[in-house]
């Protein structure tokens, strides 16, 4: 596994606030760990396929498809710092949560393309319930292969960040 660096994992907090905000502003839910995991999965694919370094997840094949121990660490630590709520089934942003992404609008701003790469998978995913969600990404090929998810091999890497010299300036 390729470990984040410190500014990785702060970036990665901020856009996983951000995918929550603008998944609440148009309207759904995230009902539970398995609809974050696929929607920041997908987000982070599309990015990473683009050439786009926003997220930095590293993604393995798993019960319910693409997961990340990252995203669990991230989630526990923004609702242990108040920026996150979780209830019943549902992950939320705090109001403290929405004021740290609004405080960074206009960075947030300056990178447009990550931000239309994370509307863009709200708009496709957003509406879908876990359950829905997890078999929509099983059917998905593994990037650079033909081979879905569901037919990888538990545990196996599907999805790393993408290195800084790999990025699309």
């Amino acid at each position: 596994m390729i470990e984040r660096t410190v500014k990785e994992a702060i970036l990665d907090r901020l856009l996983l606030l951000f995918l929550i905000v603008r998944t609440r502003q148009k309207g759904y839910n995230i009902t539970g760990d398995v609809k974050l995991q696929k929607l920041l999965y997908k987000a982070e694919e599309r990015m990473y396929l683009s050439g786009y370094k926003g997220l930095n997840y590293n993604f393995v094949r798993w019960e319910h498809g693409p997961f990340s121990q990252e995203v669990y660490v991230d989630t526990e630590d923004l609702t242990e710092t108040g920026f996150l709520r979780r209830y019943e089934n549902a992950i939320d942003v705090s109001n403290k949560g929405v004021q740290l992404v609004e405080a960074l609008r206009e960075t947030l701003d300056k990178n447009r393309k990550i931000e239309q790469i994370i509307d863009k998978v709200i708009n496709e995913f957003g509406p879908l319930k876990g359950q829905r969600i997890r078999a929509v990404m099983y059917s998905y090929p593994k990037v650079g292969e033909r081979k879905t998810i569901k037919k990888i091999k538990k545990g196996e890497f599907i999805l790393r960040k993408l290195e800084d010299s790999e990025e699309n300036l």
